[in-house]
């Protein structure tokens, strides 16, 4: 009786072990599948910026959790495929000033994946100009909150990746 008490905890201890070994190894996989690295970006320039597509134009987003809402620059809105929502909100900058925003839908890729979202166009070529005068790169966007929790993003600052 003991004998088979025995090989029973032990069958159920490997169990458990090759349960958690395929758990951690199927989150690892589902982890790997739906990242997205700001590496690149921050090396350039000290902030999370992403390149995502459209067809084959590149479009240079800053990460921003403290944005609630995605915006684009308004100048890049006629280079780009952008569906007008006839929409508008106003819209505080850091300053307190309110500006007026007006919503397009916009597809963007990265990689393998696909995103639809919703942006608010915005003059940002100011604050934009300044980034790219001093790094080269010409930012055309900010991703803000509204994304991260749509699509479940989690911004991982020791590995520099968006993960779901």
């Amino acid at each position: 009786m003991i004998e088979i008490i025995i090989i029973s905890v032990i069958c159920l201890l490997i169990m458990g072990i090759f349960t958690m070994q395929w758990h951690h190894l199927y989150k690892s996989k589902q982890k790997e599948k739906t990242k997205i690295s700001f590496k690149e970006g921050l090396d350039l320039t000290e902030l999370p910026i992403v390149t995502f597509y459209q067809g084959d134009k590149k479009l240079h987003f800053l990460l921003d959790t403290g944005s609630n809402i995605s915006y684009i620059n308004r100048d890049v809105i006629n280079s780009i495929e952008a569906k007008d929502l006839n929409s508008s909100s106003s819209t505080f900058g850091v300053e307190g000033s309110g500006i007026e925003t007006h919503h397009y839908l916009i597809e963007i890729g990265y990689k393998d994946q696909n995103f639809s979202e919703e942006f608010g166009a915005v003059d940002l070529s100011g604050a934009f100009g300044a980034i790219e005068a001093e790094s080269g790169i010409k930012l055309h966007g900010i991703i803000g909150n509204k994304f991260f929790e749509k699509y479940k993003y989690i911004l991982d600052f020791k590995d520099l990746i968006a993960y779901r």
